[in-house]
């Protein structure tokens, strides 16, 4: 299991490996326990969906992993933003997987702790990096944070 002495580690000091970055650890057990839940589900009925959801929950903290390791805050910023899109797209067959009876009540609310965790602290990690709001301190109105790509402004009249 992966050490919790690193808490905010990544506000705090200079992160030397990637294993020492909190969001990356939460990603990495998020992968596991998908990939654990994915094996129950039948390979002959599963659509595939096992599968799919196994390489889309392992290229969470792989997003993160290689955004990190380019030494740039822009590439890590690209790499949280693709983490957070793999993110909502594990969401979604996560969200299947329980419609079609594939896992059970209780493992549907476990993931989806761990994916609302994890999606805040990408996004916190992001408006750190963006500037946007000082570690710690309160987070902004989300209509005054631009998106990966600005989009122009619909005026209301």
């Amino acid at each position: 299991m992966i050490s919790q002495s690193h808490a905010k580690q990544e506000f705090e000091d200079p992160v030397s490996t990637i294993s020492d970055l909190r969001v990356w650890e939460k990603a990495f057990e998020l992968a596991a326990a998908v990939i654990r839940n994915a094996e129950k589900i039948p390979p002959d009925i599963g659509f595939g969906l096992s599968g799919q959801m196994r390489i889309v929950a392992l290229s969470i903290p792989s997003y993160i992993a290689r955004g990190h390791s380019r030494a740039t805050s822009a590439e890590f910023l690209r790499g949280l933003y693709q983490a957070r899109g793999a993110l909502t797209v594990l969401k979604t067959r996560l969200t299947l997987c329980a419609e079609l009876g594939f896992a059970t009540d209780l493992e549907t609310r476990r993931i989806g702790m761990q994916l609302r965790e994890l999606r805040r602290m990408i996004d916190l990690v992001i408006d750190d990096l963006r500037g946007i709001r000082a570690p710690g301190g309160p987070r902004p109105r989300l209509k005054a944070i631009p998106g990966p790509r600005s989009l122009p402004s619909r005026s209301t009249a």
